[in-house]
């Protein structure tokens, strides 16, 4: 089920008024999902992802930043799926710190407001944020290591809540070629599976499935591997490989019939083109 064609396009532009003291950001991402195999046309979806972005430098070191924003998405024929697939307006704002704690210890720490806003099904509203400490461990290599609360698009449940601890690495050689390595792992929480409508269904077993909401909590694993050539400073090219491992024990069928599994591993690979002007 997780082959598709995905193409995302994005806008941007980038406003630095008072010599650099203020900065403002507006972006605009395009995702589209089309499935391959056969059956699975009616998860097909778009995303269009809007976002602010604002900082404002009030110390030589240290900031205070913005950023929210709004993600219209919705399925072109969902109809055809026997579980509810709904358009959505899910929603974040988040308030932060950044600055250097010394020239080789850097931090961030934001905390704010998450929201789905699905039509139909399941829904939810909590804080998400995030935190890390940046360490320059040399003049081309740098360590990050936090923890991530944030929402994304679950197509079981409507959302996932993930609550993540990650640690990346990354390392520069000759301001030519960028490696960069990412693990993260963390609890998973989704929203109740529900029918076409979105009422409430027995469509998901299991022991992760809470027998009183419906909802269900599971374990995420994520590791991720990046690599990009700058041939210039405005053109390189990049790839991605990427794991994880989604380690819920939920079945998806009714009738005690199971049609699948929440308990899954996906590998990924990318390759790209960036061009900046």
């Amino acid at each position: 089920m997780f082959n598709r064609w995905q193409n995302v396009a994005a806008l941007g532009f980038t406003v630095t008024p008072g010599g650099g003291s203020f900065e403002f950001k507006a972006n605009y991402t395009n995702s589209l999902f089309f499935f391959i195999e056969p059956g699975f046309e009616g998860y097909n979806n778009m995303a269009n992802d809007i976002n602010l972005q604002m900082r404002w430098r009030f110390l030589p070191k240290t900031s205070i930043s913005f950023s929210g924003g709004a993600t219209p998405s919705f399925f072109f024929n969902p109809s055809s799926i026997a579980s509810n697939l709904s358009t959505a307006v899910p929603v974040n704002a988040r308030l932060g710190l950044t600055g250097l704690i010394t020239e080789k210890i850097a931090f961030s720490i934001f905390g704010g407001y998450g929201a789905t806003y699905f039509f139909s099904g399941d829904n939810v509203e909590t804080f998400v944020g995030n935190a890390e400490v940046r360490f320059i461990t040399g003049p081309n290599m740098s360590v990050r290591l936090g923890l991530l609360r944030d929402i994304i698009p679950s197509f079981i449940g409507n959302y996932m809540i993930r609550n993540n601890l990650f640690v990346n690495v990354s390392h520069s050689f000759a301001g030519r070629f960028l490696l960069s390595g990412e693990a993260s792992a963390g609890v998973a929480q989704l929203g109740y599976a529900s029918a076409v409508g979105g009422a409430p269904a027995a469509l998901v077993s299991g022991a992760a499935v809470d027998p009183n909401t419906g909802r269900m909590t599971g374990f995420r694993v994520l590791t991720q591997l990046f690599g990009e050539y700058r041939f210039t400073d405005y053109l390189g090219l990049n790839t991605t490989l990427a794991f994880t491992g989604n380690f819920i024990d939920a079945q998806i069928g009714s009738g005690g019939m199971s049609v699948g599994q929440l308990n899954w591993l996906k590998f990924e690979a990318f390759l790209g083109l960036r061009v900046n002007w």
